[in-house]
């Protein structure tokens, strides 16, 4: 049987027929081989995902894994780039953008729908521990990623918003973690003598305007700066009102009640909301709240501050509570 053989017309690649009848077609036709006859060719969307869902699930073996490896690799295996020719793939690559708009997203449901097990992220994590990057390595990444991930309109979370589900999630996996020493300490020096331009400081206005906490928020704070200052200074003193010392001590020879105030014992301190009281009679349970001229708006109704503050302590110690107004007990000590 003689050999049924003939050449690409387009690339003069050898081409072998297994039937006389295809051979004598294709000569006929003077057809191409098969890689080049898919150049230019489009595939419906239709095909395509018939073809996905042809290879879903399929994994490839490891001598297939390494044979096409090797195929990629092709002519360059084994070999090495000089770093002249890598600065100039890198030079004809900036500016460009490989992949649209759609096709990052597309790649982004892919990654996300694809959890990574804790086993991978630890190895990826002990991969990058202890490498220190240089100055060079830091700016062609910062230069990289500010061509990739543009930022404002061009940005493809531009307009996005988290949702609560999202959110929860977020809030959860940050609960309980701590920022080292060190780590506080790098944050605090990368922002040391920054001046920020009177453009970002309305950006960062405006972004806040509007903003409230919420009460869980507020305390968290609050508590927060408490342990700071005492970290720092020791015991917290609040400030306090004289005047309003002397009235509690005339309340109690008056009703032979006992009252704590700054002058007997300090101020009562609830620690689990954080707040000091000006006056606690602990046997009846009874708050007393002195109010100067700046907790009422000029209007002359109690400021919203002090209307929340008088709620969480009832909630939390189920008291009778009692609001004292400077002005009109100055007069009766007078």
């Amino acid at each position: 049987m003689r050999n049924m053989i003939r050449f690409c017309p387009n690339c003069n690649k050898e081409i072998k027929y297994k039937t006389e009848i295809i051979y004598k077609t294709a000569k006929l036709k003077n057809s191409d081989c098969k890689s080049c006859s898919k150049i230019g060719r489009k595939i419906s969307e239709e095909t395509r995902k018939k073809m996905s869902i042809s290879h879903h699930g399929r994994k490839h073996t490891i001598e297939s894994k390494k044979k096409m490896s090797i195929v990629k690799k092709g002519i360059n295996l084994g070999k090495k780039l000089s770093e002249e020719t890598k600065r100039k793939i890198s030079n004809s690559n900036i500016g460009k953008h490989h992949l649209s708009k759609e096709q990052i997203k597309h790649l982004t449901k892919i990654r996300t729908s694809k959890p990574v097990s804790k086993e991978t992220r630890e190895k990826m994590s002990k991969s990058q521990t202890g490498k220190i990057r240089s100055d060079e390595y830091k700016l062609k990444m910062s230069l990289i990623c500010k061509i990739t991930q543009p930022k404002g309109e061009n940005s493809i979370h531009f307009g996005k918003k988290h949702s609560k589900e999202t959110k929860r999630k977020i809030s959860e996996k940050n609960k309980g973690r701590k920022l080292s020493k060190e780590t506080k300490e790098k944050i605090s020096n990368g922002n040391k003598g920054k001046i920020r331009t009177d453009e970002y400081k309305l950006k960062m206005s405006m972004i806040k305007t509007g903003k409230t906490h919420t009460t869980g928020s507020i305390l968290k704070m609050r508590l927060s700066r408490i342990k700071e200052i005492e970290s720092k200074y020791g015991q917290v003193i609040p400030n306090y009102n004289t005047t309003a010392c002397q009235y509690f001590n005339k309340i109690m020879e008056e009703t032979n009640i006992f009252i704590q105030h700054a002058e007997n014992l300090g101020e009562y301190h609830i620690k689990e909301i954080g707040y000091w009281l000006d006056g606690y009679d602990k046997e009846n349970n009874i708050v007393y709240e002195w109010d100067e001229k700046r907790h009422f708006d000029n209007k002359g109704n109690l400021k919203p501050h002090d209307i929340q503050r008088e709620k969480e302590i009832i909630n939390h110690l189920k008291c009778k509570f009692i609001r004292i107004k400077d002005q009109d007990m100055k007069n009766n000590l007078i």
